[in-house]
């Protein structure tokens, strides 16, 4: 953009937000360019996404709608410990490779 965004206020919208990696680095590539982030909005808020970016990056987040986050670390995992997703992606693995 011709002249740069120096000094514009600017606000980040995504589509949904989990772990807010994609907004955290939005934010800190706005910022870098002189541009001052005011707020994130988001149709989607899983877990603590709201918390962690306004935690992170110091703007206030509003979310249409929230919903809790159904991700675990693979040892807490219940389909994992079940084995249900080792013999999925087998069953699809075979599946590609013909």
């Amino acid at each position: 953009m011709q002249g740069g965004i120096n000094d514009w206020r600017v606000g980040v919208v995504d589509d949904a937000v989990n772990a807010g990696t994609a907004v955290v680095a939005c934010l800190e590539e706005l910022r870098g360019r002189g541009a001052m982030p005011v707020a994130v909005a988001t149709l989607v808020s899983r877990g603590e996404a709201s918390t962690m970016v306004q935690a992170r990056m110091r703007v206030p987040f509003y979310a249409a709608s929230t919903v809790p986050s159904r991700t675990w670390p693979a040892g807490r995992c219940p389909l994992c410990a079940e084995g249900v997703l080792g013999r999925d992606l087998q069953e699809r693995l075979s599946l590609v490779r013909g």
